[in-house]
């Protein structure tokens, strides 16, 4: 991992106070991983073995459902790639996790993901907010999903995403956002 690598992963962990001593031992514990585009990184039933930081490319969220892929959300460069619900709980993943783009991540172990907390208990802090954000992050999606209209759900992923939104197919991003590819293309025509 190279320094620039590092100054980006720990801005993921922003509560953790790092001395040069920490930050050598928290490099330690994460490895490098590159992807094609296409490639999946989890695929249905499989275990998720890492914990990843996304340092370049695009990935999909999804679900198969009745043979139809169900997109629950997208990773890119800056977030953190990972069914972690799979990981932490050591099952089978109900999820699937395929690269757009090609792909490069820093990815920890669950084992090494738990020696975090021995390091500093600033990574028990972490941890904590965390959750947090990601409880109150899925809540502001099922209301967006059961309260915005397709153009207004169109509209705030077009604010809060713009530098991935013509890297993403269509289909994708359509059922990203609960709406049928021809919604879809007519509220995008609508905006051109």
């Amino acid at each position: 991992m190279n320094k620039e690598q590092l100054t980006l992963l720990k801005g993921v962990f922003p509560q953790v106070n790092f001395n040069l001593e920490l930050e050598s031992k928290f490099a330690s514990l994460w490895s490098e991983a590159t992807y094609s585009k296409g490639e999946f990184i989890l695929q249905e039933n499989q275990q998720e073995k890492y914990f990843r930081f996304v340092l370049e490319g695009i990935q999909v969220l999804y679900i198969l459902h009745k043979g139809k892929e169900i997109v629950l959300g997208f990773y890119y460069k800056g977030l953190v790639c990972s069914n972690f619900r799979s990981f932490l709980r050591k099952k089978p993943s109900e999820l699937c996790i395929k690269t757009i783009t090609p792909t490069k991540t820093l990815n920890i172990s669950v084992d090494n993901y738990y020696k975090l907390f021995e390091l500093s208990p600033d990574f028990q802090l972490w941890n904590r907010e965390c959750y947090e954000y990601y409880i109150i992050d899925r809540f502001d999606r099922e209301l967006d999903l059961l309260t915005l209209s397709a153009k207004e759900r169109y509209d705030k992923f077009i604010v809060s995403c713009p530098d991935i939104l013509h890297e993403i197919p269509q289909k994708y991003l359509a059922s990203y956002l609960n709406m049928s590819q021809e919604t879809y293309s007519r509220i995008r025509g609508l905006k051109n």
